[in-house]
């Protein structure tokens, strides 16, 4: 698809925090209404900035009150500390946190903040490794069927095993969110079948 100038001011009607480039503004007029889209994108192309901007941008349209984001151990705290900060505008108001088996007070609170009332985009990052376990899996079943929700996968490879605990998990999830986002570099590491969880969550 060729880039239309034109599209510049359509991307300036929703003012991201930072300028895009040219291919995401492309990605993020292309997507941020469909209900499903890859990002399969290298590393350093922006592909965290598409996911929260079109959260910012569903919630701004009144289609969603919430997103969670599935990531590698480490990089859902990265989502809640560096990107979301980073690059959802601030004139959107939001409340964040991130999962931790092991929370301690201040990562509760910032947990228990989710649930309370208030006119807010609500951000949960979870790494992708504790859904082999049940707390997790019944957390963010909690979370979808209370919101409506914007679920992105970062690494989704993550979840290119068909046959794993986590990926039959996290798919099974996936229904209950209106709105799906997958993210990765390397879509199909040990070839073609790679795709096929990716592309069914």
């Amino acid at each position: 698809m060729k880039f239309d100038p034109e599209w510049k001011a359509e991307v300036m009607d929703y003012r991201p925090r930072l300028s895009f480039y040219q291919h995401q503004a492309q990605a993020f007029l292309q997507s941020r209404d469909e209900e499903a889209f890859a990002y399969l994108c290298g590393l350093g192309s922006g592909k965290s900035s598409l996911g929260v901007n079109v959260a910012g941008w569903l919630f701004e349209t009144g289609n969603i009150d919430a997103c969670a984001i599935i990531a590698p151990n480490g990089v859902h705290r990265q989502w809640i500390n560096q990107q979301i900060p980073e690059h959802l505008p601030e004139r959107i108001p939001r409340i964040s946190a991130y999962w931790s088996a092991n929370a301690r007070k201040a990562e509760k609170e910032a947990l228990e903040a989710l649930w309370e009332p208030a006119d807010a985009l609500r951000f949960l990052a979870m790494n992708v490794e504790g859904f082999s376990t049940d707390k997790p899996k019944d957390y963010l079943r909690k979370f979808l069927d209370t919101f409506r929700t914007l679920l992105i996968i970062d690494e989704s490879t993550r979840i290119a095993t068909p046959g794993a605990k986590r990926t039959k998990v996290i798919l099974n999830l996936s229904k209950k969110a209106p709105y799906r986002r997958i993210l990765t570099g390397q879509p199909i590491p040990n070839g073609p079948l790679n795709f096929y969880s990716q592309y069914k969550f």
